[in-house]
C-alpha cells in the first residue's frame, strides 16, 4: 500500500494541510492528528511513518522552515530517498513569501526540484494522488510477490493486488475460507504484514 508523509509546520494545518487532507484517504497518509497512536513519543511515531512512506510531500512555508521538526524531517526522508526507502520527495511551496531561492531551503532541494507556489488544496490532493498511484503501479512491478508463503503462492498475489490497488477503497473486512488446520490465520497475518497493513509483532485478538 503506497503511503504519503505530509510534513508542514502545524502552524499551516487550517490554512491549507487540512483541506489538502479532507480530498486524500487516511489509508494512503501519515498525517500527525489523524495516524500519529495517542501516547507514543512523536518522534517515534515520525520514525515510524517515514519507515513506511513511499512519498515524502513537503509543504514549504515560512514556519515550516523554521520548525526543528520539519527541519528533522527533511534530513530523514533525503536519507532514505537516497537509501531507496522512499520512492519520490515531493516539495510545495504554499506561502506567497517564500520563493525557490530563500536560503533555509536545502541545497539539494533548490538544485534537484522545480519549486514552484500552488495554492489550491484540490490541486495540490490531485497531485499526490496521482503520483501515489504511479508509485504504486511501480512497486508491484519491481517487487510483484517479495517472498513466498508455501502452498499460497497465488492467493497472496491476489491479496496484495487488491490491497495495493490505489482507486478501490481498502476493505473494511477480509475473509479466509478454509476447513482447520490448513494455516488461514497465519497465512492472513502474513499477508497483513507483508502489505503493511499491521507490524510484525501485532498480535489479533
Amino acid at each position: 500500500m503506497s503511503k504519503a508523509f505530509l510534513s508542514h509546520s502545524s502552524k499551516d494545518k487550517k490554512t491549507i494541510i487540512d483541506n489538502v487532507v479532507k480530498h486524500l484517504k487516511k489509508d494512503n497518509i501519515h498525517y500527525d492528528q489523524l495516524t500519529f497512536e495517542e501516547g507514543e513519543r512523536t518522534v517515534d511515531e515520525i520514525a515510524k511513518a517515514l519507515d513506511s512512506t513511499d512519498l515524502f510531500v513537503l509543504f514549504i512555508s515560512d514556519t515550516a522552515l523554521n520548525s526543528t521538526w520539519v527541519r528533522e524531517e527533511i534530513f530523514e526522508a533525503k536519507n532514505k530517498l537516497d537509501n531507496k526507502e522512499i520512492l519520490k520527495i515531493y516539495p510545495i511551496i504554499i506561502d506567497d513569501s517564500i520563493n525557490h531561492r530563500d536560503e533555509r531551503i536545502p541545497d539539494w532541494l533548490k538544485k534537484d526540484y522545480n519549486l514552484k507556489p500552488i495554492k489550491s488544496a484540490n490541486i495540490i490532493a490531485r497531485r499526490i494522488n496521482s503520483k501515489l498511484r504511479q508509485l504504486s503501479i511501480q512497486k508491484n512491478q519491481i517487487n510483484p510477490v517479495r517472498d513466498t508463503f508455501v502452498g499460497r503462492t497465488n492467493e497472496m498475489r491476489d491479496f496484495e493486488k487488491r490491497i495495493h490497488d490505489f482507486d478501490l477503497n481498502k476493505p473494511k473486512s477480509i475473509f479466509i475460507s478454509g476447513v482447520n488446520g490448513v494455516g488461514r490465520k497465519t497465512f492472513l497475518k502474513h499477508a497483513l504484514v507483508k502489505t503493511n497493513l499491521i507490524e510484525l509483532g501485532y498480535k489479533p485478538s
